[in-house]
């Protein structure tokens, strides 16, 4: 029972974010693997927030600035948390060497030609999908961006082996039990059902099945997953939500007139 027991909400928030969570600066490997099952909540919470921000400052500025500050927000909420985990991912998978010699490539501090491309073209992607998302369309896409990017750690700390022996990671592997990952997926189609109708099961199939293939190329290369995968994978669900929104959430949302 030990093993499928829920940690903290604080512990994942304190994880995934930079808010100003009560309680412990750094959880240990207990807490943040009982915190796995909040993942995609602390996404919903991040989109939230970005969603308010859009409605407000839409006001006053164009989409195209909005969405621009958007992004910068969605960074310093999450102090560049998994952009960097794209960064090291791109040096690392995407170097011509051994699988070994790829994991050191991600350890180092230093930023590399493929780290560099990899974000800036993300992030420009990003960017014009979300300046590109009709105004009825931008609440829902940014919730479900951030609910369905967070749950795609859980998919991969599920389906695919850790390709080393500790680390933060190593903590989120071992928490994606099958008694945390599936009440997670679980919950997230249902809130990606509640806000987004068939298009948010869609929307999340889509996100499913772009983080399946980043996992597939990580097992490839590297003979497993890292914390710098995870996050890698969140910036590619995220870029994968805001491109697909537009088609998946062609209805009109169930709270408009």
């Amino acid at each position: 029972m030990s093993q499928v027991r829920l940690g903290s909400p604080l512990a994942a928030l304190r994880l995934l974010t930079r808010l100003p969570v009560p309680g412990a600066a750094g959880d240990g490997p207990a807490a943040v693997a009982g915190a796995v099952p909040y993942f995609p909540l602390v996404g919903l919470l991040l989109g939230a927030i970005l969603a308010g921000c859009d409605a407000i400052l839409r006001r006053w500025l164009e989409p195209a600035v909005v969405s621009a500050l958007l992004l910068l927000l969605l960074a310093l909420l999450t102090g560049g948390f998994h952009l960097d985990g794209l960064v090291d991912s791109a040096d690392g998978l995407l170097a011509y060497t051994d699988p070994g010699r790829r994991l050191e490539i991600m350890r180092d501090s230093h930023v590399g030609a493929f780290g560099v491309a990899a974000c800036a073209l993300i992030l420009l992607l990003q960017y014009t999908a979300l300046a590109a998302l009709p105004a009825g369309q931008r609440p829902t896409a940014l919730l479900l961006m951030g609910l369905t990017s967070r749950w795609s750690i859980v998919l991969l700390a599920a389906l695919f082996p850790y390709a080393r022996p500790t680390g933060t990671g190593k903590a989120v592997r071992e928490g994606a039990t099958p008694g945390r990952a599936v009440p997670a997926t679980v919950g997230t189609a249902g809130l990606a059902g509640l806000l987004g109708g068939l298009g948010g099961i869609a929307l999340l199939l889509w996100v499913a099945i772009v983080t399946l293939a980043l996992g597939r190329v990580a097992v490839g290369r590297l003979g497993g997953l890292t914390g710098d995968v995870y996050g890698a994978g969140v910036v590619l669900s995220e870029a994968a939500a805001l491109v697909a929104a537009p088609l998946a959430l062609g209805a009109t949302p169930w709270w408009q007139p």
